[in-house]
């Protein structure tokens, strides 16, 4: 393994080399509380430190923070620059400059909403104890990317109109806030934003631009003059500039990204003299920044990327573009907090805490040599560079518009007071120990694999026989292993060009293959044998309690099983089992005749259905009109023996009937839809019962004139074939005779 984490005592060794350039890690906090977010940092001339920084304690938003060289709290103020206007000002990145005479300049905000009503961002310009000195704002001017740079005197201002993309204000203003002028800056391509700007000797600006169309994307390095002329350094394809140094021979040194890589560049004349691609982790890099070292004989990269979030990374390289060393130090950063290089030849920088996120800020400053005294460093290992080949494009059309929208206004300052303790958090482990959710699963089973919580880098995974079959990322998502075996998983970490890499072997276990029969029919009143096969081994668990691999089916319904091997495996499987029964019931109900009546049955089998009467009667359709017991004889087309029978009785009824109908359709809501005893004779004593075909009661009845309208608990039953049984005295000519009727009606659709 590459990957050393250097300890404390070593670094005290180190740090004793360079007293003279004394470096610090502290944690700030509010004595009087509040939501506190870190922003940004500049270095007086006298060597002080100030921060711009959020308490929300109040409806005031913005402090500025003074530090003595060695961290200790100068003063601090909170800021109220739109006095006039009430309501909270607005959050933003608040960039904040050094004066040249050790006062400072900090961008205050108005909220969103004040900006659309042209109320815009406000400068404000602080003496050298913190006292108002005055305050300009930008009517309808910032945003988010919005950034100030100062040197020699004069303050240059780059910011953006909300929510406009197409153009950009400049500005450039003296010492006393005095606009020496101000401008709209826009292109021909449709949108234009601001990535970095860094002031160059000699009062020049350089501006770093991103603008794009619909199908275009192009990063831009533009110089600016003291005038406000522009001039294009360099403009590249689907690029994003990150930092930009001016070395004292001349050349211009470059950092940025695309959309999967870091690279660093150099322009010689004009022309671009190298350009390469770091060999880092595929990453989304953030806070990037360039400088040159002290002796400007090297190159200082430092970046926070996606993949290591609570750590700034340092890398040094020479002039040519090899990389010398690196290291990276816990540091949890917010997208505007920038790194600055001090007088003394070191770095330093604004974080947020992560011992009290979003209740304190840290503010670090390094040795000469980019180290923290007392603080755990993270060695990187040597990474590569490749020589790359971006071809320059064309610069677009730059179009420039004098405006006036700086006004003088007034702003009030708050003391107050800052508690200041050292801080230094942990570095992140680096180790490739990878965590599964089970290491003896089953195919087909989800199985969650992960690193270890407190591991930060790049991850790549390798699953064999698994879906997914590699994975890039911290977190997996579900592996599921369709064949059973052993397998290997293989999680490989890298932290900053150091790798390491772990593995085990997963036992998969096979599932037990449930061989169960296709869905089937039975006949009615017969059984078959449902047989699921399988091993000794095997135990099987039916939905309704029956255990075994085989058992005997009577009746139609839905038939599942649970089967668990010996491994503990288990599978599932459902049969689904019908009643083969006649379409409809052939014979009508049973019926009453009165002497010398007669009814006529004619009936017709269904295509492949075979009928014949149990007494030996020939043909099909038949007339009653004695007492009897009629049986119909049928033959399913699969080959089940079913059978149906009508009673007839015969009465002395000279106009006396009695009906039951054999089919209804309940939707019909009339005569048809209803089931019930049709007579003209006098009943008493009458009672009908309903049953479904598993015996269900259904529907139930005491009085002649009562109907079944094919309902149960006021829902239509499903179509089918329902059994009646009645009881009832019937009363003719003076005669009362008892009758009991049975038999079967339809419901269809």
């Amino acid at each position: 393994m590459c990957y050393r984490q250097l300890i404390t005592l070593f670094w005290l060794f180190v740090a004793a080399r360079a007293m003279f350039c004394q470096s610090f890690q502290k944690e700030y906090m509010p004595a009087n509380g509040g939501f506190v977010i870190p922003y940004n940092a500049a270095q007086r001339p006298d060597g002080r430190f100030l921060i711009s920084h959020s308490v929300n304690s109040d409806s005031t938003r913005l402090y500025v923070t003074c530090l003595e060289p060695n961290g200790a709290v100068a003063w601090s103020v909170g800021l109220r620059a739109h006095p006039d206007i009430s309501g909270d000002e607005g959050l933003v990145e608040a960039p904040i400059v050094a004066t040249t005479d050790n006062g400072c300049i900090v961008m205050a905000s108005k909220s969103y909403q004040s900006q659309v009503m042209q109320q815009g961002w406000a400068l404000v310009k602080l003496a050298p104890d913190g006292s108002v000195q005055w305050n300009r704002q930008m009517a309808g001017v910032g945003l988010l990317d919005d950034f100030l740079e100062h040197s020699e005197g004069y303050t240059f201002v780059a910011a953006r109109y909300p929510p406009t993309l197409n153009r950009r204000y400049l500005a450039l203003l003296n010492n006393d806030g005095i606009a020496l002028w101000e401008k709209d800056l826009s292109t021909s391509l449709s949108t234009i934003a601001v990535s970095k700007m860094q002031m160059l000797p000699g009062r020049r600006i350089l501006l770093m631009l991103v603008t794009g169309n619909a199908t275009q994307s192009v990063g831009h390095l533009l110089g600016v003059s003291e005038s406000g002329q522009i001039s294009d350094f360099l403009s590249l394809p689907d690029f994003t500039f990150l930092g930009a140094c001016e070395h004292p021979d001349g050349r211009l040194f470059f950092l940025g990204k695309t959309t999967n890589r870091l690279l660093l560049g150099a322009l010689q004349a004009g022309g671009l003299e190298w350009i390469k691609t770091l060999e880092v982790p595929t990453d989304s890099y953030s806070n990037g920044a360039l400088i040159l070292d002290g002796a400007q004989t090297h190159l200082i990269v430092s970046f926070q990327g996606a993949e290591l979030p609570d750590q700034r990374v340092f890398m040094s390289f020479d002039l040519n573009g090899q990389f010398s060393n690196g290291f990276f130090v816990p540091s949890k950063e917010g997208v505007a907090n920038r790194l600055i290089p001090t007088t003394d030849n070191a770095l330093a920088w604004v974080s947020f805490s992560k011992r009290n996120p979003l209740r304190a800020f840290v503010f670090a400053k390094t040795s000469f040599d980019s180290l923290l005294a007392d603080c755990p460093i993270g060695l990187m290992c040597p990474i590569g560079t490749r020589d790359t080949l971006l071809n320059p494009l064309t610069p677009p059309t730059w179009k420039t518009q004098d405006v006036s929208r700086i006004v003088g206004r007034s702003a009030n300052r708050y003391a107050q007071s800052i508690n200041v303790s050292d801080y230094c958090a942990d570095l992140p482990v680096f180790n490739a120990q990878l965590f599964a959710s089970d290491t003896l699963a089953c195919v087909g089973d989800t199985i969650r694999f992960r690193r270890d919580s407190l591991a930060q880098g790049y991850s790549s995974w390798v699953f064999q026989k698994g879906t997914p079959s590699v994975f890039s990322g911290g977190h997996p998502p579900g592996v599921i292993f369709l064949d059973s075996g052993d397998w290997e998983v293989r999680h490989i970490f890298e932290q900053m060009g150091c790798r390491d890499t772990a593995w085990f072997n997963i036992h998969i276990k096979p599932k037990p293959q449930i061989g169960l029969p296709p869905d089937t029919a039975i006949c009615v009143g017969t059984a078959i044998d449902i047989r699921v096969g399988g091993a000794p081994d095997w135990q099987y668990a039916w939905s309704d309690g029956v255990e075994g691999d085989v058992r005997e089916v009577m009746y139609p319904g839905s038939y599942s099983v649970t089967v668990t091997n010996g491994g503990g495996c288990t599978d599932e499987g459902k049969v689904q089992v019908s009643a083969i029964d006649f379409p409809q019931p052939p014979l009508p109900s049973d019926t009453l005749l009165c002497e010398k009546q007669s009814v006529l049955i004619d009936l017709v089998a269904p295509l492949g259905w075979q009928y014949a009467w149990a007494d030996g009667f020939q043909g099909l359709g038949r007339l009653f009109s004695e007492k009897g017991v009629y049986v119909l004889l049928a033959e399913s087309p699969e080959g089940c023996q079913l059978a149906d029978s009508i009673q007839v009785d015969v009465a002395p009824c000279a106009e006396c009937f009695v009906y039951f109908p054999n089919v209804i359709k309940p939707e019909l809501g009339d005569a048809n839809g209803m089931f019930g005893l049709q007579t003209g004779c006098n009943v008493s004593a009458y009672s009908i019962r309903i049953y479904d075909r598993w015996g269900g009661l259904i529907f139930e009845g005491n009085q002649p004139q009562q109907s079944w309208n094919g309902t149960y608990r006021g829902k239509l039953v499903p179509p089918g074939v329902y059994v009646f049984h009645a009881a009832f005295v019937l009363e003719n000519g003076g005669e009362a005779k008892r009758f009991s009727k049975s038999g079967s009606v339809a419901v269809v659709r």
